[in-house]
């Protein structure tokens, strides 16, 4: 058994022992490299596969590094630095749509 399927069964058999106690969701929530609050909703059943391969955040937080803007300038890269700051600001609102969905779809579970 390779690690990551060792981590996939360690997910499952973490989600069974959840579900048994009527978890239904985990919340994973971190501070990103500028301390902004990101979370993601994992739902208990996806929890084997999550254990495996995460959750899907974006390591892109680092790029929104004002450093790299001002080093692309510097190099003549404006255009690229503008793309790379529109990038991020687009992947920034993904996260917060994915996080607003997250949370309306448990209150929604909540309410039944």
């Amino acid at each position: 058994m390779t690690a990551v399927e060792d981590q996939r069964e360690r997910g499952r058999e973490l989600a069974v022992a959840l579900a048994a106690d009527g978890v239904a969701g985990l919340i994973v929530a971190w501070a990103d490299n500028n301390g902004i609050p990101r979370s993601r909703t994992v739902p208990v059943a996806a929890l084997g596969e999550v254990a495996a391969t995460g959750v899907g955040a974006a390591a892109s937080a680092s790029f929104s590094d004002p450093r790299l803007r001002i080093m692309a300038e510097a190099l003549g890269m404006t255009e690229e630095a503008k793309k790379l700051t529109s990038i991020v600001s687009d992947i920034y609102k993904a996260d917060e749509y994915s996080s607003h969905l997250a949370e309306s779809a448990k209150r929604a579970a909540a309410q039944g």
